[in-house]
Order: C-alpha cells, then sequence, then structure tokens
C-alpha cells in the first residue's frame, strides 16, 4: 500500500494472510519476492500509519484514480478498524476529472494518462509507481482544468456534478496528424514514440502510410490496449526498408533491442531453446553430439508428443493437450485414432515414428497452412472420436515444428531469392544474420551454440516472408 503526501511517499507491503503465497504470476507482475515478503507489515499496522498522516490534515483531500475501485478497500478499512462507515476525508478522482477536461481521449486508464502526461508506466504492478503515476496526472489535469477557469475545489466540485453530454464524441490523439499522413506509401518499420521518447511498440508495413494511418481509424469494436498505448504516442519513428522481407526482419530486431511495453510477440522474455537426442528422449538447452536435434521452442508441439511417448511407457495418460483432459478419455482417444489410422500395435510407439505419421497425414490432408486454424475449435464435446481427431492435429502440427526446425537450419548460411511484384530480390544469409556476398561463414557441427533466440526468430521470420512469394535457397 503506498500514499503520497507532497513530496513524501510512503510503501508498505502487506503481510499475506497465513497460508497464503505469491505465486509465479504474481512475482513476475510485481517484482516482489518472498524474502521481500519477510519484512512486511500486518494490514493494521499499515492502516494505522495511512490514519495516521490523513488525520493530521485539515480538511484532508485524497487523490486517487478510479477512486471507484479503491473506495470499497479504503471503507472495508477504516469500518474494521474504525468502526466508521463514512470515510473522514473527500476523495478526488482523476479518471472522473479527465472525462470532464479531456472527454475526447478514447480511454483514461491509468497507464494512459500517464503517458499521455509525458511519463509512461513501467511493466511492474507496484502500488508505489500507480501513486507516483496518479501525482502526475493530477498535475496534467490541473493545467487542463486551468485553461476552463476551473482553480478552487468548489468550481471542481460543480464540474463534477455536471451531466456528460451524450452526444457520440470523435477520438482524439496527442500524435500530430500531418506526421501520419505524410509517411511514404513503401515497407519498412515504425516505431511508436512516446513524450519522453520512450519507444512504445515497434512494427513492419508493406506500406507505412496505410499501416500506421490505419490505428487511427474507426471507433467501434476498438482494442482498449491499443487505444492506451495511442494516448501516449506523441510521435512516429520509421526506417524504409527494400521489401517486407526486410521489414519483417528489422522488425524483430528491433524488438529484441528496444523491449517495446505494447510488443507481446518476438520478445525474448523467458523464451529458450531446446534440442534433442536422436530419439527425442533427451533434451538440452545446449546443441551438442549427443542433442543436434533442433533448436524447437519449449512448448513446441514436440514436447506433447513427448509427453505421450512417456505416457504408453507407464500406461498412465499425463496432460498431453494444454485442455485438462481426463487421463481415461486420452487414452481411449488415442487408440481410436490408431484404429481409424489403419495403425498396427507398436506402430507409433517412438516420438519419431509419430512424426512420421504426422507427415503422412500432412501429405494427405495439405493443412499445413491452416493448422493453428483447425486446432482453434472450440465447444467440441470431448468424446473418443473427438480427442482422436486432437491426436490427429497435434501429430500434424509437430511434424510441422520438425519441417520448421529442418528448414531453419538451411538458412543459417544461405543465399535466398525471391519473385517481387515488381523485381528479383536477393538476400545473403551469414551465421544466421543478414549479410553482405562477401562475407565469410564458420561451418561447424553444433551452429547454435553461438545463435541466440534473436536469430532462432529471425531465420523463421524469413522462413515465413518468403513462403510468401515464389523462392529458391542455396546452401552456401
Amino acid at each position: 500500500m503506498s500514499w503520497a503526501l507532497g513530496d513524501e511517499l510512503q510503501t508498505h507491503l502487506v503481510k499475506l494472510p497465513e497460508e497464503k503465497f505469491l505465486s509465479k504470476k504474481v512475482r513476475i507482475l510485481t517484482g516482489i519476492t518472498e524474502e521481500d515478503l519477510e519484512t512486511a507489515l500486518s494490514e493494521e499496522e499499515v492502516f494505522w500509519k495511512f490514519h495516521r498522516v490523513v488525520s493530521g490534515q485539515q480538511n484532508p483531500l485524497v487523490v486517487i484514480h478510479y477512486a471507484q475501485f479503491e473506495k470499497s478497500f479504503l471503507l472495508d478499512l477504516y469500518q474494521k478498524y474504525l468502526g466508521v462507515t463514512e470515510l473522514p476525508f473527500e476523495i478526488v478522482c482523476t479518471y472522473q476529472v479527465a472525462k470532464k477536461t479531456l472527454p475526447n481521449l478514447p480511454t483514461l486508464t491509468i497507464q494512459g494518462l500517464s503517458g499521455f502526461f509525458g511519463s509512461p508506466l513501467n511493466d511492474l504492478k507496484r502500488s508505489e509507481q500507480y501513486v507516483k503515476a496518479t501525482e502526475r496526472i493530477w498535475q496534467g489535469l490541473l493545467i487542463e482544468l486551468q485553461k476552463k477557469d476551473i482553480l478552487g475545489l468548489s468550481e471542481l466540485r460543480e464540474l463534477l456534478g455536471l451531466k456528460s453530454k451524450s452526444s457520440k464524441k470523435k477520438y482524439e490523439y496527442p500524435l500530430v496528424k500531418e506526421k501520419r499522413l505524410e509517411l511514404p506509401n513503401l515497407p519498412g518499420v515504425y516505431r511508436m514514440v512516446a513524450k519522453s521518447g520512450e519507444i512504445l511498440y515497434v512494427g513492419k508495413a508493406t506500406s507505412l502510410k496505410d499501416r500506421v494511418n490505419s490505428y487511427f481509424r474507426g471507433q467501434k469494436g476498438r482494442d482498449r490496449r491499443k487505444l492506451e498505448m495511442l494516448i501516449q504516442v506523441w510521435d512516429i519513428q520509421v526506417t524504409v526498408c527494400e521489401n517486407p522481407v526486410m521489414a519483417a526482419v528489422l522488425e524483430n530486431d528491433e524488438i529484441k533491442r528496444l523491449n517495446p511495453k505494447y510488443n507481446i510477440s518476438l520478445k525474448t522474455g523467458h523464451r529458450k531453446l531446446v534440442f534433442y537426442d536422436h530419439e527425442f528422449k533427451d533434451r538440452s538447452n545446449i546443441q551438442d553430439a549427443v542433442h543436434s536435434m533442433g533448436p524447437f521452442r519449449t512448448a513446441s508441439a514436440i514436447e506433447q508428443l513427448r509427453s505421450l511417448y512417456f505416457s504408453l511407457g507407464s500406461n498412465h495418460f499425463d496432460r498431453i493437450f494444454y485442455e485438462p483432459i481426463d487421463h481415461t478419455l486420452q487414452k481411449e482417444g488415442f487408440f481410436h485414432h490408431c484404429q481409424e489410422e489403419n495403425l498396427g500395435p507398436g506402430t507409433i510407439l517412438s516420438v519419431r515414428s509419430m512424426l512420421a505419421h504426422g507427415l503422412v497425414l500432412l501429405r494427405r490432408q495439405l493443412l499445413e497452412e491452416d493448422l493453428e486454424e483447425v486446432e482453434d475449435l472450440e465447444d467440441v464435446e470431448l468424446t473418443k472420436e473427438a480427442v482422436a481427431e486432437k491426436y490427429g492435429r497435434l501429430f500434424m502440427r509437430a511434424s510441422k515444428d520438425y519441417l520448421r526446425t529442418k528448414r531453419t537450419n538451411a538458412l543459417i548460411n544461405a543465399k535466398v531469392r525471391w519473385e517481387g511484384k515488381d523485381r528479383t530480390y536477393e538476400v545473403f544469409i551469414t551465421n544466421g544474420k543478414i549479410s553482405n556476398a562477401e562475407d565469410r561463414w564458420t561451418s561447424e557441427a553444433h551452429p547454435w551454440n553461438r545463435l541466440s533466440i534473436t536469430d532462432y526468430d529471425r531465420l523463421m521470420i524469413i522462413q515465413s516472408e518468403i513462403n510468401k512469394y515464389t523462392h529458391q535457397i542455396e546452401l552456401l
């Protein structure tokens, strides 16, 4: 719990109730560790610290962002420790003030408004930074209130008491419209820039002008997180690229370099590469003579096949799919799939035989480009027949992962040529990076020991992008 009075900021960790613990997700979101909680105070101790600060002020005024949410917690504390049913201070809600002073902003979240006024929040969810953000928002709103000649608390109360106009508002953004309208109609990478200079988002485009302007069109059904980002965007930086493939490559590298808070895909995060032995029984984060198969993502369909392999060995089907399915039903579904495919006993008992079976299914059904859509089927009753179909899709996805890895390895040192709309393009890849034709490359038995997740993503992107065109790959 945190609060500020003037320049003095107080923040206190509150002890967890007995038998409660910090989940991994909460630790990542907040940065709080179990060691931090060893010095935490009880809820009652923190309450009395807060109350002493408030009660020491004459006619106390507490500024809170989205006070409707916080007020219930404060009331609960005052009822528990003082037995009162009303708070002994007046609250000003910066959310409500922003609704009156900045009515055309598309969203008024604390993250969005803090960035709008020039101080984007970091990724950690901590009360201390939210108090600081509320203070910055309040300072920005005071300027907006002055523009409306609202200089005192009584005038503010009057403003907040006025009913809002019900007419449809037109969204307004801080980015000067002409900046985006003057962007080139060329492929490249764009960067959304905050007032502070922080890069909020990096994206690629076939047409920079069309892609960037698409963010600012329309109002119905807009993504709230995207709107939150857009009210913080004060500038756009672009890099024109020779073609969309090179734009996609640069996007990957820039996301890794800048780690923009509103990008989700292509971030390094906690991702690691994994390698397997020839039979996929053992795995390692390092490629060596034993673990030569890879790289694969740690959450790939290969891992699901390994779960199936070990389940067959123990005759107890552990969780193979991402959704929880009864052990017996998983087992029945597997053998029903084998029966439907006329697979005799022992035909697909190893991971390699499962991959081979998946390749057969891929060739037969020609679903390589649509596997993700097929896997996303929902509201299907989980009968053994439905689970059998899930196994079929799993085998195909794993085989697709296997094929991707083979193609990715082929790109580590290669010359790639593809037919664009107006000409033929050519790029050299040396040691996993875009290079000049003259660059030397090293031939190693285990090249991934000097390559990173950035290189992996880059090669995967090149592979995905050139598949959109007629192309040719020549190994160097």
